[in-house]
This record gives C-alpha cells, structure tokens and sequence, in this order.
C-alpha cells in the first residue's frame, strides 16, 4: 500500500508539471477573428507571448506562425504555388495557406493599413509566405539559379517565415495592377530598379516599394515582389508542410 501511495504521489506531480510547463503557443484562431478590425488585430499580434523554445527544420512549428487569412482577412491571396500557375508548372503546397512569424505579420498588415491611407482604392494581394524547406529543394532542382532561387543548403527567407511576396490589386475588382513582370519570371525585368517597362508598371512597383520599406521591410535585387520582414537573420528554417 505504501508503493501504490508513493506512485500515486508520482504520477499526479508529473502530470501537474507536464500540463503547467506544456510549450508551445495558443492557436491564433483563439486570439483573432475575421470580425476584427485590421488596428484590432495589429494589437493582439503585439500581445502575443514570445515562443518558448527555438524549434528544428523537423520540429512542428506552424503553430508559432500566423495564419494571415485570420489575422487579416481584408488581404486576398493567390498562394501560387498550391497551383500549378508558376515556375514549376506543378503543384507544391497541399492547400493553399499563407503563414508569417508574428512580427512579420504585423509589418504585413501595417503596410496595408498604410497602402490604403494613401490609396484607398487599392490593396495588397499575396502569392506567397512561409515555404516548406523540403519544397526549396524541389524548386532548386527545376532551377538551380540561386540568383532566382535560394540555395536549399542554406534556406531561403521563406523557409523562416518572414519573407512575403505580393503585388497590389484594386480593392473592390480584385484585379491585379500591371506591373513590370508576371510573378516568377527570371529576367532582368524582374529587377526592383529595371527600367525598360512601361511607366504604369513603374508606378505601380513603385507604390508597392514605398509602403514595403515603410514598413521595415527589405527588398532584394532579383524580384520585386519579393519583400524580407522582421527575424530574417535570427530565425531558424522550417519544414512543416501546408
């Protein structure tokens, strides 16, 4: 009777301790909603606990990022590659779900706010966001131009979840904007600062660029569409599928 007491003891204590120091987030569905404002959301991200633990390429870790569909709904989204409508011509992601680290949402959802201060008719539109770090290696074997394509080896932006890709749209049509190039195109028109394309394309990437660095974001020399947000030196690769 002793031995069951002392294991009885045992077993509550350590169940005690695994539900108090139980890691990991609460789900930002718990936190956010569609109804909310834009400011409203902004707010709540601001007031989200800081992960914890530093997770693994394997580790699950989506719950660490933040579903944009929910944390800004007003944003619409193309996410290209769970379509067969880019470089690679097939399929990679199994739905089609746009995921950023907490402070690269906030950057994300304050360069709309901005981008519709200024330009009330138009809005952001998303064609990518966190990317599985087994899907680079699939995007490097059909193009190993690390000029176009980051370096699986290494891990791209995206594989950390703060890097974004966008173009803007009018608001109430939902048609995009011309700008210099389709999304995925490896020319030298693709260059943020190419100036052989038309001048709406121009302004139009230029307007994109403003609200972009505004917002603390970095742009890099290939694509303009491609924007590098908050943790980008500090955040570790990902693997978790969409």
């Amino acid at each position: 009777m002793r031995h069951f007491w002392l294991y009885f003891k045992l077993g509550v204590t350590t169940a005690i301790m695994i539900f108090i120091f139980r890691p990991g987030l609460p789900p930002i569905e718990t936190i956010v909603t569609p109804s909310v404002s834009p400011s409203v959301v902004t707010q709540k991200i601001s007031q989200l606990p800081t992960p914890n633990h530093t997770p693994s390429a394997t580790a699950p870790t989506l719950d660490e990022l933040v579903d944009m569909a929910i944390a800004a709904p007003d944003i619409p989204q193309d996410i290209r590659y769970a379509t067969a409508n880019n470089f690679t011509g097939i399929q990679l992601y199994e739905r089609p779900k746009c995921y950023l680290r907490h402070p690269v949402a906030q950057q994300v959802i304050k360069a709309q706010q901005l981008l519709q201060q200024k330009y009330p008719e138009l809005t952001l539109k998303l064609w990518d966001c966190y990317r599985p770090h087994s899907i680079q290696f699939k995007m490097f074997e059909h193009s190993p131009d690390p000029s176009y394509v980051a370096d699986p080896t290494k891990g791209s932006n995206h594989n950390r979840g703060v890097s974004v890709d966008l173009t803007l749209a009018n608001r109430e049509t939902g048609k995009e904007l011309e700008m210099p190039t389709p999304f995925d195109d490896f020319t030298e028109k693709a260059a943020p600062h190419a100036t052989n394309v038309s001048e709406p394309a121009k302004i139009n990437r230029g307007i994109l660029r403003s609200v972009m660095l505004e917002t603390g974001f970095e742009p890099i020399a290939t694509e303009w569409w491609h924007y590098d947000g908050a943790g980008r030196d500090t955040s570790p690769v990902l693997d978790d599928p969409l």
